[in-house]
């Protein structure tokens, strides 16, 4: 049994979100857990709430605003997934990048179910405590509700 196991593809998700930290995790998660029966998934999410954010200079009323920052944000996503499969080909790995929009936290969790992953990978920016409390952050919610092994590469 353990044969067939071992036999079978692990898809193994990568969060990437044009980062340093990002490109680092991702560089380490090549050199130092990827192998053969790996399938990666190279998860870029989109969150368009900051454009919606009190205080922002977008004015409630000026809808053709708001989806202009839209238009521009998607092209912004996807001009980064192009990049981030070009970046997959590269190492020479089975995989894919996914462009999902809304909370990264949430949606890469959601990922790894819908997928059956078996682990996430995801960068760290090393946020203090203060700012981390304030701002949230994307590994901290992934860490703290993925039902498979999260690995957090800092630095």
């Amino acid at each position: 049994m353990a044969d067939t196991e071992s036999q079978q593809s692990k898809i193994n998700i990568v969060c990437m979100d044009g980062s340093g930290e990002a490109e680092n995790a991702f560089k380490w998660y090549i050199k130092n857990v990827h192998n053969n029966n790996s399938y990666v998934i190279i998860v870029h999410c989109v969150d368009h709430r900051k454009l919606n954010t009190f205080g922002s200079i977008w004015e409630p009323s000026d809808h053709g605003l708001i989806m202009l920052a839209y238009k521009e944000e998607e092209k912004r996503a996807d001009k980064k997934v192009e990049q981030l499969q070009q970046t997959l080909n590269a190492s020479g790995v089975k995989g894919e990048v996914v462009k999902s929009s809304g909370e990264p936290g949430p949606t890469v969790i959601g990922i790894a179910k819908d997928r059956k992953a078996n682990m996430i990978l995801t960068g760290c920016r090393g946020l203090g405590t203060i700012r981390r409390t304030f701002l949230g952050s994307v590994s901290d919610y992934i860490m703290h509700h993925s039902e498979v092994p999260v690995l957090i590469c800092r630095h």
